[in-house]
């Protein structure tokens, strides 16, 4: 059996089974160096295991399998009390912009949840919390602008406020300051660049 279908089998939910952490998983294949596995693989697989823990952060189908894939609950538990941030909407019409850069976010480890319009992230956002949204400008049903304006509505006299990053193709659309004036923390041009919305969140947390 590969490494590769290994890990997976160890990281994955089962029927019979809970996920195990992905230090936990790389561990397991570690102790069966020359024993069930080829060390020459061991060693290949090691120095790979971060792009193994993307690809399946990517492809995880249950919060339980990102939850341990992150590093489990204790990890989560440490980054949500040293106000870092976790988890991310993500609001975009286009399939591929979205399937870029959900995948984008994923390799940088952050949770995101996809919705395709404005109508869709407001009913997500209304579930549950999110550290930040991430939405594009120009879609059908409900824009990012509707969508914002909603949100601040919701917020309105409240302790929270969901910081909401506009996402568009060109500086000529929205530029820092109208995206102030319109509710959002800021905007981000497109293509993403996962470092520049570090960058970003770094300055919100630091601001808080």
């Amino acid at each position: 059996m590969a490494l590769a279908d290994v890990y997976d089998a160890l990281i994955s939910k089962r029927v019979y089974k809970p996920p195990f952490p992905h230090e936990k998983a790389v561990q397991t294949i570690v102790e069966g160096k020359g024993i069930h596995f080829d060390p020459d693989l061991v060693d290949a697989f090691v120095e790979l295991q971060e792009t193994f823990r993307n690809i399946a952060l990517t492809f995880a189908d249950c919060e339980e399998e990102r939850k341990m894939l992150g590093g489990g609950e204790d990890l989560r538990t440490q980054k949500l009390i040293s106000g870092t941030v976790e988890s991310i909407l993500l609001v975009e019409d286009n399939e591929i912009n979205r399937e870029i850069m959900q995948s984008q976010l994923t390799a940088a480890g952050y949770r995101v949840d996809v919705a395709v319009n404005g109508s869709d992230a407001l009913n997500l956002y209304r579930e549950k919390a999110y550290d930040v949204i991430l939405t594009d400008v120009e879609m059908p049903d409900m824009n990012g602008y509707e969508l914002t304006a909603a949100i601040r509505r919701l917020e309105s006299g409240a302790d929270r406020k969901t910081p909401v990053f506009a996402i568009t193709a060109s500086e000529f659309d929205l530029n820092e300051k109208r995206a102030l004036s319109l509710g959002f923390s800021g905007y981000m041009l497109k293509p993403l660049e996962i470092e520049v919305l570090k960058k970003k969140l770094e300055g919100l947390i630091s601001g808080r």
